[in-house]
């Protein structure tokens, strides 16, 4: 079974997704998982009030290490860096990222935009990346981003996930001189770690709450 997420933000996607999983996905002793989520995220923003909700009440130091490790040039050692290995600067010694922006600028709706985070490699690894691939569209003079993702911990990570995605997403089409879209985010596994289920409903209580107060 597939679920079909529509979300205007970034903030919307995570609340909606973290929704989805809470009211049918299946329990195991840690975690409620849900399989074949498909998220599609309009813009690039966030939702200033869901953003501070989120600030306040989540683990905000993960949140920055799973941006870091999904957009940043920091260097992870055994952790693999999402951005880093999309420029050739670790596993990979491809940058593909300029060879996308290259075909970009001269085959702007080529079907060849295909970039790849997981390497063979990784199946034997401890750290293994969540997010596989990512596919580039143009459509309507605006530069789309479909991710595909085996595991996404929505309690944790998939918030920084989505706001990574969109920084690169962002790179990408500023430096290929096309105005950013949105992004469809396919995750096989998505889930809620038992541990963070309470402030996860909280955070989406609270929102709910201000939305109907206004």
């Amino acid at each position: 079974m597939v679920k079909l997420i529509e979300a205007e933000n970034i903030s919307l996607a995570w609340l909606k997704g973290c929704e989805c999983i809470i009211n049918h996905g299946f329990q195991t002793k840690r975690k409620i998982k849900l399989h074949n989520l498909i998220v599609n995220i309009k813009n690039l923003e966030t939702n200033k009030s869901l953003n501070k909700l989120f600030r306040t009440h989540m683990d905000m130091k993960i949140f920055k290490r799973t941006l870091d490790i999904v957009s940043s040039e920091e260097s992870f050692g055994l952790h693999p860096n999402y951005w880093r290995r999309l420029k050739g600067q670790e596993e990979f010694k491809v940058d593909q990222v300029a060879q996308v922006i290259s075909r970009l600028k001269e085959q702007p709706h080529s079907p060849k935009l295909t970039m790849c985070i997981y390497t063979p490699d990784d199946f034997n690894r401890k750290y293994i990346p969540c997010i596989l691939c990512a596919e580039l569209r143009v459509e309507k003079h605006r530069l789309y981003l479909n991710a595909f993702v085996r595991s996404q911990d929505f309690g944790k990570k998939s918030y920084a996930d989505y706001i990574g995605l969109a920084r690169i997403l962002q790179r990408i089409a500023e430096n290929s001189n096309i105005q950013p879209g949105g992004m469809l985010v396919h995750t096989i596994t998505a889930s809620i770690d038992r541990s963070d289920l309470n402030r996860v409903k909280m955070v989406l209580k609270l929102f709910r709450k201000e939305g109907s107060s206004n």
